[in-house]
């Protein structure tokens, strides 16, 4: 049987803020694992595989966050068992831009 993992990014402890607010202007959304770790499901990609997702806010906790580019349910190391992404029709993204639209500083810890 085949595995399937979804595509991950493990942003370390930079951010001590938890705060990913979507501008509406993509159908990308965030949710929380059973861990706390925050879920971005990436927007639907365009034809050529490319996914463009749009925040107002985009502020990363300390556990990290996963970016979702899996069709079907997947294993992330951070978030454990995590849902399919429902933007994820029929094939994943080959490329995802975060594209941060606010005005607000990123929050870090220093």
């Amino acid at each position: 049987m085949k595995k399937k993992y979804a595509l991950c990014l493990l942003i370390t402890s930079l951010f001590s803020y938890t705060n990913m607010t979507v501008d509406g202007k993509t159908n990308v959304y965030v949710e929380k694992s059973n861990s706390g770790v925050e879920i971005i499901n990436i927007s639907t990609p365009s034809p050529k595989g490319v996914s463009h997702s749009t925040f107002k806010e985009f502020n990363v906790s300390e556990k990290g966050a996963v970016i979702n580019n899996a069709k079907n349910i997947a294993r992330s190391r951070i978030a454990g068992l995590i849902n399919g992404n429902n933007n994820i029709k029929d094939t994943r993204a080959k490329l995802a831009l975060l594209d941060v639209t606010g005005l607000e500083e990123t929050k870090r810890n220093t």
